[in-house]
């Protein structure tokens, strides 16, 4: 990859071709427990290099503007949530949820009210999660309603991080397969007594043959781990699904992260899960996953990804990664490293704000990454030259479709019986 084509995949601000591109798809702006239902303050989202000012009103009702006022362009966030409505400070401007502008104590024409309108957009509340489209109003989508969101609300879990690097380098390291049985084999050990048979073939079957295929969500692909299954005459087969730009759903199943650019070389990373059986709330599946990824209050403060509103200004790096050396002295650990959300995330942070890409050296294990990046280019060069996007995930696989799954399978079946609802393209 030359730089030229680096730096369209990567950067997403305003007026880049990527920016346009993931602006035309409903996106997660912020966890549900930022804004309680009651004594809520207003918070700042910072979305592809913009500010934002999010607000509950009074009847449940998320509000999601520009920051800046429209009057002269003071912060909205220090102003106060009245009823449906935010009143900014500076001259008391009050405008509602939808963008109209209710109030204007320093100006009494009433025409300028009529004539003036926030920037406001659309959001969606489900699951732990906030969604906002901030794309053209005439070409919004339907927003996708995914697996998890046919499970009761207790029965997932949402944690998000804070990554100081560029999200192509988090999307990237979720779709590479070959690293799982090398950088995670300290977590491996602590897979539950059901997904044991599974950690063991992913310690044996380092290089797994992997096959991908488009989809008109995005893509799927499977990695194949020969004569690694239960018996010496199954292959073991894991089947990651991604729901482009932004969501990747991880086999088992009961997963699906997703990175989001805060701007260029940041990063908010969301992780879910769900599980029909157990509530994870609160209880041992809450604690289990929390431990087994290391997203303890404890390891997120320790590292920097705990996260913060972000500031007025720029955003500072924060993320650091503490080795136990001692323990991978001692054979005790590989990496050293807190759990799997750290194992990842300190690899991805540790090649810099934004990948030098034109320095790689690719092998034959990185195809779904280079795939993947060919992908997304084709986007943003569409973008560039004023041609139709992809539209996906408004194909022909229902969004509540797209699944991740593995298990054993016959040496020559065909992988994609197991996930017979995703429609290729």
């Amino acid at each position: 990859m030359n730089h030229e084509d680096n730096e369209l995949l990567c950067r997403v601000g305003p007026g880049t071709a990527m920016g346009q591109v993931v602006r035309r798809y409903w996106v997660p702006a912020f966890p549900s427990v930022r804004l309680p239902m009651q004594d809520s303050d207003p918070i700042r989202v910072r979305l592809f290099g913009e500010n934002y000012v999010a607000f509950r009103g009074s009847d449940g009702t998320i509000g999601f503007l520009d920051e800046a006022c429209p009057h002269r362009g003071a912060p909205l966030v220090l102003g106060n949530q009245e009823d449906c409505a935010i009143r900014c400070l500076y001259h008391g401007w009050k405008i509602g949820a939808d963008g109209t502008i209710l109030e204007t104590p320093n100006a009494e024409a009433s025409s300028l009210r009529k004539g003036l309108k926030a920037n406001a957009y659309p959001t969606v509340e489900s699951h732990g999660l906030v969604w906002v489209y901030l794309g053209p109003e005439s070409e919004a989508p339907p927003r996708p309603v995914y697996s998890w969101e046919s499970e009761k609300p207790e029965h997932t879990l949402v944690v998000d991080v804070d990554l100081d690097c560029n999200w192509v380098q988090v999307l990237e390291g979720l779709l590479d397969s070959a690293h799982a049985g090398i950088l995670h084999t300290d977590i491996l050990k602590k897979f539950p007594p059901k997904m044991r048979a599974e950690a063991d073939a992913m310690k044996r079957g380092l290089l797994p043959r992997l096959e991908m295929e488009r989809t008109d969500f995005g893509l799927h692909y499977a990695a194949i781990r020969a004569n690694a299954g239960s018996t010496e005459d199954m292959d073991q087969v894991r089947i990651t699904a991604y729901a482009a730009p932004f969501v990747t759903f991880i086999p088992s199943g009961g997963m699906a992260f997703i990175p989001v650019p805060i701007d260029d070389t940041h990063t908010k990373f969301y992780n879910l899960w769900w599980d029909s059986e157990q509530r994870l709330d609160t209880g041992p599946g809450h604690e289990h996953r929390l431990d087994m990824w290391g997203l303890t209050e404890e390891i997120l403060n320790m590292t920097g990804m705990a996260p913060v509103m972000p500031p007025v200004g720029e955003i500072g790096r924060r993320n650091v990664w503490p080795q136990d050396r001692a323990a991978m002295r001692a054979g005790e650990s590989f990496t050293g490293l807190p759990g799997i959300t750290a194992e990842d995330a300190a690899l991805a942070v540790g090649m810099g704000p934004i990948l030098d890409r034109s320095r790689e050296n690719l092998v034959a294990s990185d195809i779904v990454i280079s795939r993947t990046r060919r992908m997304l280019l084709k986007e943003a060069k569409a973008a560039l030259s004023g041609g139709a996007s992809s539209q996906w995930q408004s194909g022909k696989t229902p969004s509540h479709a797209i699944t991740a799954a593995s298990g054993d399978l016959p040496p020559g079946t065909d992988w994609r019986d197991m996930v017979s609802d995703h429609v290729a393209t």
